[in-house]
């Protein structure tokens, strides 16, 4: 899943195939190192599997939603970037 799904999509990758069909431009943003792009990017896998439910690991990732005034429909794909 990481290889397929999270490093292709991740912000800052500058080998990305793909451009937008507007602007021509990167949809990742601004190319990042190697190193910077390993450091942005956790093992979140192995994160999860270090955390007991509802710690504070997974408090700290958690939205506010008592601060959101203006609701949002959000429409997701899981299948990949569109």
């Amino acid at each position: 899943m990481v290889a397929r799904q999270i490093l292709p999509n991740q912000h800052g990758n500058g080998e990305m195939a793909l451009r937008d069909s507007e602007s021509g431009e990167n949809p990742n943003g601004a190319p990042l190192s190697s190193e910077m792009l390993e450091g942005n990017r956790p093992a979140f896998p192995d994160e999860i599997l270090k955390h007991v439910l509802d710690d504070q690991w997974y408090r700290e990732r958690t939205p506010d939603f008592s601060r959101v005034t203006v609701p949002i429909l959000s429409a997701a794909n899981w299948g990949g970037p569109g």
